[in-house]
């Protein structure tokens, strides 16, 4: 067997029925890096014995897990579902609302009362390498989607889950549409269309960790997680003081930031942004820029932090 070539290599997932009992991934993740950490605990046993010869005198095994981290273009998403936006924001807000008739629409969101996020079975496949490595378990920890004119909209999502066991490799299918572009991406803020962000980014987390018990097994008992939030950060430039003067008002203006203006679309209304910080910058060779950064308020008009909304040809919610 040869050294496996990167460009061999194929990663995959699918929602599990049941936490941590696998199944066979379908969906492809094209990415541009995937890294899979296990980590395997031990205790080192350095207890005193009046012996100056070395300090571990035994090794026991320990708890163990796994994080995967996965980063790409932003597919999204034809009549087979087989795309990353609608994949990730389920697995980031853990409900999907599914309603219309071609194209239909993906209206995610967090229950509020119900402990409850997706686990996913994730199949990576590494070249040459006959079998596929299966993670079990795995919870979404932070997602991160960045805009900028040049490039696709790009994702990088980490999940925590259980150290892999060996798989076939898996069919999975690729994503059947062109990922977002960074220049179709359109802001608008207090009911005003504005042309002045060179780039963007959304960052959510769930705070995700392994958690471990005395239950005979060294894999993570559950991936417990908290309630959701978001960071968001961009970088204008500015025509007058309309965007810093925002931010030292805390003005909270609502905000609207549409993928693409036809089908297949991702738009996110953020009815109550935090605007937290500005950071004029200046260079010879470049435009003034401001820097701008703040957070998304819960707030009863959109029952959330956010609304994110993907219409698409998939005619069925990603939660089945």
């Amino acid at each position: 067997m040869g050294i496996a070539a990167s460009a061999l290599s194929q990663t995959g997932l699918k929602l599990e029925s049941t936490f941590q009992t696998g199944v066979v991934p379908d969906v492809m993740l094209p990415w541009t890096s995937c890294t899979a950490k296990e980590t395997f605990g031990r205790w080192e046993d350095r207890a005193i014995r009046g012996d100056l010869s070395g300090s571990v005198h035994d090794v026991q095994q320990g708890v163990n897990s796994a994080e995967i981290t996965i980063e790409g273009p932003l597919y999204a998403g034809g009549a087979g579902g087989y795309d990353a936006a609608g994949f990730l924001l389920y697995g980031m807000f853990g409900t999907d609302t599914l309603a219309g008739a071609s194209p239909y629409t993906h209206t995610f969101s967090v229950a509020p009362t119900t402990y409850a996020l997706p686990s996913w079975s994730i199949a990576d496949f590494t070249g040459e390498i006959a079998t596929s490595r299966r993670f079990v378990g795995c919870r979404m920890s932070t997602l991160t989607l960045t805009f900028s004119p040049p490039e696709p909209v790009t994702y990088s999502a980490t999940f925590i889950g259980s150290p892999s066991g060996s798989l076939a490799k898996p069919t999975l299918n690729a994503p059947e549409v062109d990922p977002f572009m960074g220049w179709e991406t359109t802001f608008n803020i207090n009911s005003s269309a504005t042309t002045e962000f060179e780039s963007f980014s959304l960052e959510f987390s769930r705070g995700t960790a392994a958690q471990h018990t005395m239950s005979g097994i060294q894999t993570p008992q559950n991936v417990n997680f908290r309630a959701i939030d978001c960071t968001w950060s961009g970088t204008v430039t500015p025509a007058d003081d309309t965007v810093y003067n925002r931010v030292t008002n805390h003005s909270q203006h609502v905000m609207v930031v549409t993928c693409r203006s036809a089908t297949p679309t991702l738009v996110f209304t953020i009815t109550q942004p935090s605007e937290d910080d500005a950071t004029i910058t200046r260079s010879a060779e470049d435009p003034v820029k401001v820097d701008i950064s703040g957070s998304t308020i819960l707030n009863s008009t959109d029952s959330g932090i956010m609304v994110p909304v993907l219409t698409n040809l998939y005619d069925s919610a990603y939660s089945t």
